[in-house]
């Protein structure tokens, strides 16, 4: 059977408890309904707001929404699908381990959710602001922000994109805040701008894809498998692998993996991960004392003299030259 509730309903059911300081203000509620318990922490900061929602469904739910507030929201749905939509348009469905970016001027529509099922979501509100200050940055952006200035109901992509490694670990940090309260804004604000990187990113490398038709076909997983391996190769310069073990531990084929990379990044992997290499390897020597065989250790470089010729290649100067310069200006 399935059950339909309105906001108004929905809020009847709802008990909460705030608490509040200079930085932020936090409410957690427990709204019992009569399909299912829905779970939501909602932390609101200047420039944006955090929601987490955990919900277990007994019954297929029908929740109907009218609000006339504007929402730029980055949407992270970790769990079970969740089709929702305005009155007339067509649907969205937010699949497991998916994220989008939303614009409703107003919203006047529906969210399903499926009976005897687990959902987990994190959204981030941000403000008009927030978000306009990098108009300019991305073509992707710019048009979504176009449809944002023009009050017209929008998505940074059309269809909802995978959710990286890196994004679930940004969430968790977020999530897991360790550090001082006084900076706790700060840093907050650090992690949800990284993450909005991210999905703009994200959303440029697939729009490149659908317009290049001659190019490799690649499906949604093909494209989360390739961001996992430029993560992991970023994470683990100090032991390289090959393409094949890379592959392997991503879960897409090396092809697909090798040809995917290029297309998507414009570089190969060998060049990605030698700049990368290079550029770790320059910050050592610049800012610590580090013997140049420990540092090409740090940097996959088991032999120091083969370290220094992939370093002067690059650069044109070898590491002892860099350090003899850094020297001569102190």
């Amino acid at each position: 059977m399935e059950i339909t509730l309105t906001t108004a309903e929905v809020l009847q059911c709802m008990s909460s408890d705030t608490r509040a300081n200079k930085e932020m203000q936090e409410t957690t509620s427990i709204i019992r309904l009569p399909g299912g318990v829905m779970n939501y922490t909602h932390t609101a900061y200047r420039h944006f707001e955090l929601l987490s929602g955990h919900t277990q469904t007994t019954q297929d739910l029908v929740l109907k929404t009218v609000s006339d507030l504007v929402s730029i929201e980055m949407q992270f749905n970790f769990a079970a699908p969740i089709t929702f939509g305005e009155t007339g348009q067509q649907e969205l469905t937010a699949m497991s381990m998916h994220h989008n970016l939303l614009y409703y001027p107003g919203y006047e529509g529906q969210s399903k959710l499926a009976g005897q099922q687990h959902f987990r979501s994190f959204d981030i509100h941000v403000t008009p602001d927030f978000i306009f200050q990098w108009y300019g940055q991305s073509k992707v952006l710019d048009g979504f922000l176009h449809k944002v200035s023009k009050g017209i109901p929008a998505q940074l992509f059309p269809r909802y994109m995978p959710i990286t490694p890196v994004m679930h670990s940004i969430i968790n940090d977020i999530h897991n805040f360790s550090y001082a309260p006084g900076i706790r804004q700060l840093y907050i604000e650090a992690k949800v701008m990284e993450l909005l990187s991210m999905q703009i990113d994200l959303a440029e490398c697939m729009h490149h894809i659908g317009k290049k038709t001659n190019h490799l076909q690649l499906k949604s997983h093909d494209i989360s498998c390739i961001h996992h391996a430029r993560e992991h190769i970023a994470s683990n310069l100090h032991a390289p692998c090959s393409i094949i073990e890379l592959a392997h531990k991503v879960g897409i084929n090396d092809f697909k993996l090798k040809n995917g990379f290029k297309q998507l990044f414009g570089t190969t992997i060998f060049e990605y991960m030698q700049g990368l290499r290079m550029e770790k390897a320059k910050i050592s020597l610049l800012h610590t004392k580090e013997k140049i065989s420990d540092i090409a250790e740090q940097v996959g470089y088991s032999n120091a003299s083969n370290f220094t010729n992939a370093f002067k290649n690059h650069f044109g100067y070898a590491p002892k030259e860099l350090r003899g310069t850094k020297a001569l200006t102190e």
